[in-house]
């Protein structure tokens, strides 16, 4: 699984043009599936509108895109958005008025107009490596900004989360939540 989501996320930072297209028509088609579950299905408008609000909060993250600032209005809007819409979704499901749905169809929901996008974002996005714990820098500044180097680096945020993880763990796989000494 590892290798695959690794090869997807080296896959749009090869090919950035054509994943922000693919992220905008994703956004589109969930933005399109709610407007139709609120007139067809009847959803909820509260939980329709904070669907299409969070979908436009993504819609913003794609002016910068593929790198983004973690401390950035469009990023923080978007993690908020997305905490919102989950909530939202979630407590219309759990509802004792809404109707049983199958769990696949409540699966297959949240896949995609709740995950979907969100998901694409955090295996394509790049940020700076200033921004990431630990990523080696010298008061402030990644090593090759101390260094010399006029552009600070930029890492791909999947790529270097997996090599994190991989590092923290240990020859059996399990991950080790103490911090090695030297």
């Amino acid at each position: 699984y590892q290798r695959r989501v690794h090869g997807i996320a080296e896959l749009s930072e090869e090919y950035t043009v054509l994943t922000r297209k693919i992220l905008r028509l994703a956004i589109y088609v969930v933005w399109c599936i709610h407007v139709l579950l609120w007139l067809v299905d009847g959803f909820p408008l509260l939980s329709v509108g904070v669907g299409v609000a969070a979908h436009v909060a993504y819609f913003s993250m794609l002016q910068n895109f593929p790198f983004v600032r973690i401390y950035s209005l469009p990023m923080i809007s978007s993690v908020a958005a997305f905490c919102a819409s989950h909530a939202v979704w979630y407590m219309y499901f759990i509802d004792p008025h809404t109707p049983v749905y199958q769990y696949g169809h409540l699966l297959g929901f949240f896949f995609v107009c709740v995950w979907l996008v969100p998901f694409g974002f955090f295996i394509t996005v790049t940020v700076d490596a200033l921004a990431l714990p630990g990523a080696g820098n010298i008061d402030g500044k990644s090593v090759d900004v101390a260094f010399g180097s006029k552009r600070p680096k930029m890492t791909h945020f999947l790529a270097s989360l997996l090599a994190r993880v991989k590092g923290a763990s240990g020859s059996d796989g399990a991950v080790t939540l103490a911090s090695k000494s030297n």
